[in-house]
């Protein structure tokens, strides 16, 4: 598997691998046992393997920090979800959205603590383009993209407006739970999003929603990349 991009990215690239499976999972909110649990089911090798987490690590689940904590393992990398932001507004003095989403939990720990974590959420990337391990171009952001291209996405994901629609926006996937047709994102193989609850993962175009509600259901979807 090979990392073409970490875009809007802070600080460097996460690291690649050459060999191993690929594995993305939907919005884990805390649900850090039930990660384990996936994890285990598939037989997961850290060596080897990798996962890509679709955004919104934290909040509403019990162990957001130790979540937060897989960041700095080589297996593990993830883009930035709306709570993640959200994390950082709090961190920089604008808790309240934060604590009503979820996030009381960040206003306990100690001004160092929340500081630390807030630079592990501030890294991350809010789009990732990777090269599957059969050859396939797959890109990950948490909502939505705008408009119907990867690359001009992926060209304007400096953009504030951009960004902010990455993170936030539902429109397409309320048009793919109403089973109406949506053209395929040029430019990319799959695309893979999180962030709306569903009962069951949806799939249309060349597009994957698996944000399964993690932190209500105890249902994280993990799949595997070809």
């Amino acid at each position: 598997m090979e990392i073409i991009a970490a875009h809007a990215c802070v600080l460097a690239r996460p690291k690649s691998v050459s060999r191993g499976r690929l594995f993305v999972c939907g919005d884990i909110h805390g649900c850090y046992d039930e990660l384990m649990q996936q994890l285990r089911l598939v037989g997961f090798d850290t060596g080897r393997d990798r996962l890509v987490a679709l955004g919104d690590l934290v909040d509403r689940g019990p162990k957001s920090a130790e979540v937060l904590a897989l960041l700095t393992e080589p297996w593990f990398t993830s883009i930035r979800g709306n709570h993640e932001e959200l994390m950082i507004q709090a961190v920089n003095g604008d808790p309240t959205m934060h604590i009503i989403n979820g996030g009381i939990w960040l206003a306990h720990l100690p001004a160092d603590e929340r500081n630390r974590l807030a630079a592990l959420a501030m890294a991350l990337p809010v789009a990732l383009t990777v090269i599957s391990p059969s050859g396939r171009k797959i890109g990950f952001v948490h909502a939505d993209v705008p408009g119907d291209d990867w690359d001009a996405f992926i060209e304007r994901l400096d953009c504030p407006q951009v960004q902010e629609y990455a993170m936030w926006t539902r429109d397409r996937v309320r048009t793919a739970k109403r089973n109406l047709p949506l053209p395929p994102i040029r430019n990319v193989d799959h695309v893979y999003f999180g962030h709306t609850p569903l009962a069951e993962s949806v799939t249309a175009a060349n597009m994957s929603w698996i944000d399964t509600g993690c932190f209500a259901t105890g249902r994280l979807t993990l799949e595997e990349i070809a």
